[in-house]
């Protein structure tokens, strides 16, 4: 039955045009905006075999759509804001495999700014606004997919961007597929359900890691106190993954 409810995408789907409806891009000429901010997500973790051939994810759109219009548009820039938004942060800076991409399309380098430091979108705010030669009260188009928009809209306003909702990367069909089933499919839509939502809480809920941590390391002393010596290592494992989900708050674009 679970697997049935997981796998029927008709309300997961519902729940994403939701989010996807409440912005539009512009209908009149870009000719007054300074630029686009394109978020990071748009692209696969490396593969780590130096192909260095960029390959493009769910969110393709984010970095494909801004080309044609700069491209029109010579007095545009862009600026890409994404970092390593990785629990560990042990990977690669998506600004990194942005600036192969942008190279590869022929855009001039010089009209992009890359921002390499950001983790979700708060810090794509906050640490792309002090990028050297942005005007953020300058009008700008932000550019994400369109079931994020709510969300990072919302976050640039309130950092103080004078950002236009440019969103792509539509995900929902026009219509209610009420007889859709596929459980790949049905997991994805809701991870993308749980992702903006949860997104919505996340910077809102304060947590003290320290005294998490202090917390659980002395109930797991006291507890291997009590065990056979072989186990007191499912100490040291069980703190690693609960500093893994504290940080996995962090993870959220």
């Amino acid at each position: 039955m679970f697997l049935f409810f997981l796998g029927w995408q008709a309300l997961p789907a519902a729940l994403i045009r939701g989010l996807e409806d409440k912005y539009a891009p512009p209908s009149t000429k870009l000719s007054g905006y300074a630029g686009m901010v394109v978020l990071g997500g748009a692209f696969k973790l490396p593969d780590g075999r130096r192909h260095d051939l960029p390959a493009l994810g769910r969110a393709g759109d984010r970095v494909v759509a801004p080309l044609p219009i700069v491209s029109h548009y010579r007095h545009m820039r862009i600026v890409f804001t994404g970092g390593d938004g990785s629990v560990l942060n042990a990977g690669e800076a998506e600004s990194e495999v942005a600036k192969v991409f942008f190279a590869n399309m022929g855009l001039d380098m010089s009209r992009v700014l890359f921002e390499s430091r950001s983790r979700n979108t708060f810090e794509n705010a906050t640490l792309g606004r002090d990028l050297p030669g942005i005007d953020i009260r300058q009008p700008w188009l932000l550019v994400t997919s369109a079931s994020h928009m709510p969300r990072a809209l919302a976050t640039f306003q309130k950092a103080g961007w004078n950002v236009a909702p440019y969103p792509v990367d539509y995900y929902s069909a026009h219509k209610t597929r009420w007889l859709s089933y596929s459980l790949m499919q049905g997991i994805e839509a809701w991870e993308i359900v749980l992702h903006e939502y949860v997104g919505r809480v996340a910077p809102h809920v304060r947590i003290d890691v320290a005294s998490i941590e202090t917390q659980w390391e002395a109930q797991m002393k006291e507890a291997s106190e009590r065990v056979a010596p072989w186990r007191k290592g499912l100490g040291v494992a069980q703190t690693f993954l609960v500093r893994l989900f504290v940080a996995s708050g962090l993870s959220f674009r």
